[in-house]
């Protein structure tokens, strides 16, 4: 059993709801049931069963529920195995585009590079749950506000970006409908963008998404008449050559590049070197 469905399976025990359970994993709700189905396809068993406004394990289904909550501790036991062997690691979750874009960059100008760091790409709502849960000392993440939204958390400012709509083909660009390649909706500027198009009362289709940025610039370079909204940093090379912004300054997205604590984290000896 994956890790992956046996988390599924005890959010599913402790929500009794797909949407709860689904709320909870950070993924849509009909993402879930498509999984859970391939789980039943695979094992060749039901799993779960409705009752009234509950969702239910069938006989078979708890039998993989104790099997998941066995896979569960196992798994939170090597976490703190491995956290308490390599204790003097400082453990980094950043966004994607920031993992892949800036943080090489802002570690390698600010930090000696003897350091033993660790760094996992990760999209918001995962790097919240890694902090929360001690799996990272560090999240390095977007925001539209100078501080964030959770009161547990201290944060700095390292530095600000702007998201800028731009397409590879800017003389067929159809601005009455928009094909638009966006982050997924478990995402924070996914959600973000996503109001963001509502509220300007865009008639737009929104024709791919993924979590991870590279993978919108990728795709917005090899598909014409496509818009997306790319960090500065990340397509500052390609401008004017091969992708080009949308007449529309009013449609940049200022957002602060912040790295977040846990207020209970009181080791200060990384916290205080950071500019």
């Amino acid at each position: 059993m994956e890790i992956k469905w046996a988390l599924d399976l005890l959010a599913i025990d402790r929500y009794k709801t797909i949407s709860g359970a689904a709320d909870y994993r950070n993924i849509s709700q009909p993402a879930l049931s498509k999984r859970l189905q391939e789980y039943e396809r695979k094992l060749s068993v039901q799993i779960l069963q409705k009752k009234s406004n509950k969702i239910e394990f069938t006989n078979n289904g708890i039998i993989l529920l104790e099997y998941a909550k066995e896979i569960n501790k196992l798994y939170e036991q090597a976490i703190n195995e491995i956290k308490n062997s390599d204790s003097k690691k400082i453990r980094f979750a950043a966004a994607h585009s920031l993992a892949n874009s800036f943080f090489p960059k802002w570690y390698k100008s600010n930090f000696p590079q003897d350091l033993d760091i660790s760094l996992e790409a990760v999209n918001m709502n995962e790097g919240y749950e890694l902090l929360l849960n001690n799996y990272c000392d560090y999240l390095i993440c977007f925001s539209t506000e100078k501080g964030v939204f959770y009161n547990n958390l201290d944060f700095k400012i390292l530095n600000i970006t702007n998201f800028i709509p731009v397409t590879n083909d800017i003389n067929n660009f159809n601005r009455s409908k928009l094909k638009i390649a966006n982050y997924s909706n478990n995402t924070y500027i996914g959600k973000l963008l996503k109001k963001f198009l509502l509220n300007q009362d865009v008639n737009h289709h929104i024709s791919y998404e993924t979590d991870i940025a590279h993978n919108i610039l990728e795709f917005i370079l090899n598909n014409d008449e496509y818009i997306a909204w790319l960090p500065d940093f990340m397509i500052n090379d390609y401008l004017s050559k091969t992708l080009f912004t949308l007449p529309a300054p009013n449609w940049n997205i200022k957002m602060y590049i912040i790295i977040c604590k846990k207020k209970s984290n009181q080791d200060y000896s990384f916290w205080n070197r950071i500019k």
